[in-house]
C-alpha cells in the first residue's frame, strides 16, 4: 500500500476551490454556483465528488500509517461516521481527530 500526496486534490483547480469554499468558509451551494457561473446541481455534483476523493485520501493515509494491508479497518471508522452524521464533510472532520 502507498501513501497519495494530498496535493493531488489541488490537481483540480476548481473542484479544490469548490471544496474550500463549502468547508472552509461556510459558503451555501448556491453562493458557489452564483461565484462560479455554473448550476447549483453541478456545484453540488463537484463537491461531492472531491469530498469523496479527500475522504478516500485520508483512508488510505490512516491505513499506510497504521501499517494496514488494508483500507477495510480505516473504512469502517468513516462508514459509521456518515451513518451519524448523515454529512461527509463532518464525517471527514471526525476522521482526522483518528
Amino acid at each position: 500500500m502507498k501513501d497519495i500526496p494530498y496535493s493531488i486534490l489541488k490537481q483540480d483547480e476548481r473542484a479544490y476551490e469548490i471544496m474550500l469554499l463549502r468547508d472552509q468558509y461556510g459558503n451555501t451551494f448556491t453562493d458557489i454556483a452564483r461565484e462560479c457561473e455554473i448550476s447549483v446541481s453541478r456545484v453540488v455534483q463537484i463537491y461531492n465528488k472531491i469530498k469523496i476523493k479527500q475522504i478516500r485520501l485520508y483512508i488510505n493515509h490512516i491505513a499506510v500509517v497504521f501499517g494496514y494491508k488494508g483500507t477495510s479497518q480505516v473504512r469502517k471508522v468513516y462508514d459509521d461516521a456518515y451513518e451519524c452524521y448523515q454529512e461527509w464533510s463532518y464525517a471527514c472532520v471526525s476522521g482526522e481527530e483518528v
